[in-house]
């Protein structure tokens, strides 16, 4: 039964993405998306047991969810393509760093951005990828999780949440993705290899296809 419902989603992946690549090839203009990689430069962010940080990992992953949408013509933007913040020096970096991530993904043409975050708490025993969303944004979020749920196995659900300043603060849609958590070992050395960040990627990836899709 299990392979069976396999293939079935794998069936259905494929006619999603089918769909989607007749909707990028007649759209009038370059569709565009947003990724911001969470964190960068002074500020690693979360931080495992071994010190592999936020900032790197969620680099990569994002390199490689730009790479699955320009596959099928769409235009991505980073906020950041290196190990860096957007901050000046001397400023208050954070508050900087925030508000310029808002206002350059604001201005743009993008039709949605993706905030690519990782998780560290106090305890080992959590883990799983989980989609935020703030406003509007609950069928996106949704999708994602879905599909992060059908590809990587997270029980988590899409998760409403009023305190970042990002979601609340930016006029387009979009939501903040924690592919994982640092402080689970387990999930800490998956996130490490290329392979699970390749699978994290494209569950973002077709989760997204999936709502641009409907």
């Amino acid at each position: 039964m299990e392979f069976i419902m396999k293939r079935i989603f794998f069936v259905v992946s494929i006619c999603i993405l089918i769909i989607h690549l007749f909707i990028v090839r007649t759209h009038e203009k370059e569709m565009a998306i947003y990724i911001d990689p969470g964190h960068g430069g002074y500020d690693g962010g979360a931080v495992g047991s071994d010190g592999t940080n936020e900032a790197l990992i969620s680099l990569e992953v994002s390199k490689l969810l730009m790479n699955y949408f320009e596959e099928v013509g769409i235009k991505v933007y980073m906020t950041r393509d290196g190990d860096y913040d957007l901050s000046n020096q001397g400023s208050n970096k954070k508050r900087e760093d925030i508000h310029k991530r808002v206002k350059i993904i604001n201005e743009s043409d993008a039709e949605l951005f993706l905030s690519i975050h990782l998780n560290a708490i106090g305890s080992s025993k959590w883990s799983g990828a989980q989609t935020f969303y703030y406003g509007d944004n609950l069928e996106l979020a949704k999708s994602i999780q879905n599909s992060l749920k059908n590809n990587l196995g997270t029980h988590r659900k899409a998760k409403y949440i009023n305190n970042i300043y990002l979601l609340e603060h930016s006029n387009k849609p979009g939501v903040l993705i924690e592919i994982g958590f640092l402080s689970n070992y387990n999930e800490l050395e998956l996130l490490k290899t290329e392979k699970y960040q390749d699978e994290v990627a494209y569950a973002i990836y077709f989760g997204v296809i999936d709502y641009l899709s409907k």
